[in-house]
């Protein structure tokens, strides 16, 4: 995105600049007004697009799981903070500065805007060579993932999938099988920190500490004192420690379930929407938003370049071509830039964590 931003501000500013040393684009009244203000906008459009006013996918749904200590169990995110905040500082910079700044220039150089529009139709090709493929792709429904950690639904997920999402988050991950041991059916001894409760093929079991391992030891069916939810694997598990992209300490237990399929949740801690959106579901509109945009824009600049008849018999006939109408056109290929670098970058601010893994 930052390659992105550098391109259509150095396009923007070449036309400003050539706007400015052109004696020809000198121009007053609301012509060069509407095609300069575009132009700023277009910048800033590209800094703030609309779509950082949109909140983040929440995972507030999912339900706690127990982790190693009872203390701290992993518990579900937090709704996103309502961004409504967001409007009067987004409105203050995104119209009142670029008029501010229009109202005071001595003479308003009229943009032709033509590198700001080169650039913005490219932006919208690459986001939708970007975008169009993950689409196809699809992925998991963000409602599905209900369990606190868990990468995957209950069904898992594709192995090679999971596999990249772990070396994403999880990293310098080392794997190991989770011990299976025999043991008395009696209560955990007093001294035992934290266990984590599961069913392994619909039998009840516990992950305990010992030592560096993870063990995976018989429960008592008949015992009530259980932690809840418990999780349901499909055999012995393995357990993977790494570490967070932020640095700390992760666990990962990771299922093998039919049909090549895994099941991945990490203990303790809570995911943050980012770290999944690799294989959710992304949203559709952003997409259709921008090929509408591209439409619209198509539309608009063939039927202003569209160069009047003036041979035929009726040719002497004709009425001279409206002057004010001839002057709006040449606004319209920036307010055009503007609309597809607005509609590029909201969809690439939206769809950016779905694209950032496999």
């Amino acid at each position: 995105m930052a390659f992105a931003i550098v391109v259509v501000l150095a396009a923007a500013a070449l036309d400003l600049a050539l706007a400015s040393r052109d004696p020809r684009a000198r121009a007053g009244g609301p012509v060069a007004f509407v095609a300069f203000a575009a132009t700023l906008a277009a910048i800033l459009a590209a800094l703030l697009p609309i779509g950082a006013i949109l909140p983040e996918p929440s995972l507030s749904h999912v339900a706690p799981v127990p982790s190693w200590d009872p203390l701290h169990p992993c518990l579900a995110p937090p709704h996103p903070a309502s961004r409504w905040h967001a409007f009067a500082p987004f409105a203050l910079i995104r119209v009142a500065l670029p008029l501010a700044v229009v109202v005071g220039l001595a003479t308003r150089p009229l943009p032709r805007a033509r590198f700001l529009l080169g650039a913005s139709f490219a932006l919208a090709a690459w986001v939708s060579f970007l975008a169009v493929p993950r689409l196809f792709r699809r992925g998991v429904p963000l409602t599905e993932l209900t369990t606190c950690g868990a990468f995957t639904p209950e069904q898992g997920f594709d192995g090679r999938a999971v596999r990249a999402l772990l070396d994403h988050t999880n990293r310098d991950g080392r794997q190991e099988l989770v011990s299976f041991r025999e043991l008395p059916r009696l209560p955990p001894p007093p001294w035992v920190r934290g266990e984590i409760a599961v069913t392994i093929a619909g039998d009840p079991y516990s992950l305990r500490m010992r030592g560096q391992r993870v063990v995976a030891e018989p429960d008592d069916p008949r015992r009530a004192e259980r932690p809840l939810p418990a999780l349901h694997l499909a055999s012995i598990p393995a357990i993977e420690h790494g570490t967070t992209p932020d640095g700390r300490p992760a666990s990962v237990l990771i299922d093998r379930r039919a049909d090549g399929k895994w099941y991945a949740v990490r203990l303790g801690q809570p995911l943050s929407f980012a770290e999944i959106a690799p294989i959710v579901r992304p949203p559709w509109w952003p997409v259709a938003v921008l090929f509408g945009v591209v439409s619209i824009v198509v539309f608009a600049i063939r039927v202003c370049r569209r160069a009047p008849n003036d041979s035929g018999p009726n040719a002497p006939y004709r009425t001279a071509p409206d002057v004010r109408t001839t002057r709006f056109r040449e606004a319209v290929p920036a307010l055009c830039a503007l609309a597809l670098v607005e509609a590029s970058f909201t969809a690439l601010h939206v769809l950016g964590p779905y694209l950032s893994g496999p």
